[in-house]
Order: structure tokens, then C-alpha cells, then sequence
């Protein structure tokens, strides 16, 4: 019975505590103090219905798949997009620009090598690079 009443007051008290402190977020400074890049395009060719199905077949190495994902209408098109899209103005940099265009050169460089059945490897590391300078693009700047 005792034992019951103080696990009740120290739940009772634990939730007073959290109620007049408030929970906290370390990272929550961290995520104020930064901007992400955000336009149309580059959400689009981001989102999870464009890249999901891209990075799932090549996580499992389902070639055959992954040369689908890659011939994806939807993808070409946003990929398309992205490459005729303007870096926003606040965002744009030599080294952020020339992380675009690797990334998407490097999309494309998959899209041929998936599809004539190319080397594995060669794929691999074209897919990877593509994700890395996806990466640099992506990345935030500290306001």
C-alpha cells in the first residue's frame, strides 16, 4: 500500500516537474539557427514517392528494379526539373551549384549504366555520388 503511494507521488510529482519546466529539445537551437535549402523542384525530386522506390531497389542491389525506378517518368521529370531549376538566391553558392549539377549528371550517369546493364560498381558509385552531392545541396546554412 505504501510502496503504491509513493509510486503514485513520484509519477504525480515527475509530471509537475515536466509541466512547469517543459520538455526541451537540445536540438531544437540548433535547427532555429538553420536554414535548409527549399524550392519546388528540389522538394519534388527529394520527396519520398520520387526517391523511395530509387532508394529501396538499390539498398537490396535489385538491379532490375532499380533500372525501373530510375525509368520512372515521374522521377526524369523531376529530375528534369531540378536540373533547369534556380538555386534560391539565398542559397546559392559555387560549391552548392556544383553539387547540383554533379548530382544530377551523376543521376544520369545511372539511368545509362542501369540501363545497358552496366557494371555494378560503376553504379554503385555513380548512385552514391549522386546521393552525396544530393547531400551538398541539401545541406543547411547557419543564420
Amino acid at each position: 500500500m505504501k510502496l503504491q503511494f509513493i509510486r503514485r507521488f513520484c509519477f504525480s510529482f515527475s509530471l509537475f516537474v515536466l509541466f512547469i519546466t517543459g520538455c526541451s529539445d537540445p536540438a531544437a537551437k540548433m535547427r532555429i539557427d538553420q536554414e535548409y535549402p527549399q524550392w519546388d523542384e528540389f522538394v519534388k525530386l527529394t520527396s519520398t514517392e520520387v526517391l523511395m522506390p530509387i532508394d529501396t531497389t538499390f539498398a537490396q542491389e535489385d538491379w532490375k528494379g532499380f533500372n525501373k525506378a530510375l525509368n520512372n517518368p515521374e522521377f526524369k521529370a523531376a529530375l528534369d526539373a531540378f536540373e533547369k531549376s534556380e538555386l534560391p538566391s539565398h542559397f546559392a553558392t559555387d560549391e552548392r551549384a556544383k553539387a547540383k549539377a554533379d548530382a544530377v549528371a551523376d543521376y544520369r550517369e545511372c539511368i545509362k549504366l542501369a540501363g545497358s546493364n552496366g557494371n555494378t560498381k560503376q553504379i554503385k558509385e555513380a548512385y552514391e555520388s549522386a546521393r552525396q552531392n544530393l547531400n551538398k545541396v541539401a545541406a543547411p546554412i547557419k543564420n
